[in-house]
C-alpha cells in the first residue's frame, strides 16, 4: 500500500527544525472566529500549571523541600508551565497588536483584502479609469491560495488578530493539500521548504516547548503508575495532578488549539531525555541523594546500584517516547479531519 504523501513528507530531513506554512495555527483555536474565550483560556491554563507546582512542593512528606526540583517529573511540568506561560504570552501580545511583532494583523493562510483599499485601486489604475465600481471584481471571489506570503492581512475591519478572525483564513492550513501546493502565477508544484517556511522564533520556541513535555507526559504517567508509586499507598491528590492530569491537559491543549505536530521532532523530548540521564549521573557522582537522603534520585534508575536494569529501562522510556509521539501525531491528523469535516457541513 503506497505511503499518503502528509506522512511520507513527515521524514524529510528539514521537517526536524521548526517549519510550517501557516503560523496561525501557534496563537489561535481553530474552533472558534472569536478568539477571546481561547484568550482565557491560555490565562487559565498558565494559571492552573503553577497552581500545581505549588501545591505538588508544599504537599507531601518532602513538603518544601528543595530537592523535588531533581525529580524528572518536576523538571517536565516546569517545562510544562513554562510552556504555557510562554503560549500565553505570545497570544496576548499577538492580539493587542504588540508593534515588538511583525506577524500583527497578518495570517499566512489567506490574503483577505479590504473592500475600500481594493476599490481605490481599481478606480486609481489608468486601465481601468471607465471601469465602474460595480464592475470591480468583487474582493470576496479572490482566491486563498493565489495569495502569496507577504499579501495575506487581516480584514481591515479588524486589523488586529483577535477580536474576530475570517473563517476561512483561519481554516485555510487545515484545507490546503500540502502534498501538491502550487503557485497561483505559473501553476508549478513548490519545493517542499518552501511549503515549510521559517517560524519567527518565538512560536519556534512555543512549538519545541510544547512537543518535550506533551510528549513526555504519558510515560511519566505510565511509568509512575506501574513502577514507581509505593505499594499499597493511598491515591494523593499531588500525584494525581502532577502524574496523571500532565497528560489530560497536554491531550486538552492539543485538540483546544491548532498546533501542528512533526514526526521527525521527536528528537526534543529524546533530547531532553537524554539531558535528564545526564543530569542525573552528574548529581550523583557529585554526593546528591534524593529526597529521603538515598544515593540515587530514582530507585529503578540506579546507575551505581544496578546499571543493566537501568540502561534496560532508559531503553524501554526512549521506546515510549516513540510510542507516546505517535500516539500525539496521530491524534493531532485526527483533530485536523474533524475540522475539515466541521468546515464543510
Amino acid at each position: 500500500m503506497p505511503v499518503p504523501p502528509r506522512i511520507r513528507d513527515e521524514f524529510r530531513l528539514y521537517r526536524v527544525f521548526p517549519r510550517h506554512h501557516d503560523t496561525v495555527r501557534f496563537y489561535t483555536t481553530p474552533w472558534l472566529t472569536n478568539q477571546v474565550p481561547f484568550l482565557v483560556y491560555r490565562l487559565l491554563l498558565c494559571v492552573y500549571n503553577v497552581s500545581v507546582l505549588v501545591v505538588y512542593v508544599k504537599g507531601g512528606e518532602w513538603a518544601w523541600n528543595p530537592k523535588v526540583l531533581i525529580t524528572l517529573t518536576y523538571q517536565t511540568y516546569i517545562l510544562w508551565t513554562v510552556y504555557s506561560f510562554w503560549s500565553a504570552v505570545v497570544c496576548f501580545v499577538l492580539y493587542f497588536g504588540s508593534t515588538y511583532h511583525h506577524l500583527r494583523g497578518q495570517i499566512e493562510s489567506c490574503s483577505l483584502i479590504s473592500p475600500d483599499s481594493f476599490s481605490q485601486e481599481v478606480q486609481d489604475s489608468p486601465d481601468n479609469k471607465n471601469t465602474s465600481r460595480a464592475d470591480a471584481p468583487s474582493p470576496a471571489s479572490e482566491s486563498c491560495d493565489a495569495a502569496t506570503p507577504d499579501e495575506h492581512t487581516v480584514n481591515d475591519n479588524d486589523s488586529r488578530f483577535g477580536t474576530t478572525l475570517d473563517a476561512t483564513a483561519l481554516l485555510q492550513g487545515y484545507l490546503r493539500d500540502d502534498s501538491r501546493h502550487t503557485t497561483a502565477d505559473t501553476g508549478t508544484v513548490t519545493s517542499l521548504p518552501d511549503r515549510y517556511p521559517r517560524l519567527p522564533w518565538y512560536l519556534g520556541c512555543q512549538w519545541v516547548l510544547y512537543t518535550a513535555p506533551a510528549v513526555s507526559a504519558l510515560p511519566i504517567t505510565v511509568v509512575f503508575w506501574s513502577l514507581m508509586r509505593p505499594a499499597g499507598q493511598s491515591v494523593v491528590i499531588e500525584n494525581v495532578l502532577i502524574h496523571a492530569m500532565n497528560s489530560v491537559t497536554a491531550f486538552l491543549e492539543l485538540f483546544i488549539t491548532g498546533l501542528p505536530v512533526s514526526l521527525l521532532h521527536v528528537v526534543y523530548p529524546i533530547l531532553y531525555l537524554l539531558w535528564y540521564i545526564v543530569f542525573s549521573l552528574i548529581y550523583v557522582e557529585a554526593g546528591g541523594t534524593d529526597l529521603w537522603g538515598n544515593h540515587y534520585i530514582y530507585k529503578v534508575f540506579d546507575f551505581e546500584g544496578n546499571p543493566s536494569l537501568t540502561a534496560g529501562l532508559v531503553v524501554a522510556v526512549v521506546g515510549l517516547l516513540l510510542v507516546s509521539h505517535v500516539i500525539v501525531f496521530f491524534l493531532s491528523l485526527l483533530r485536523d479531519k474533524i475540522l475539515v469535516c466541521v468546515s464543510r457541513r
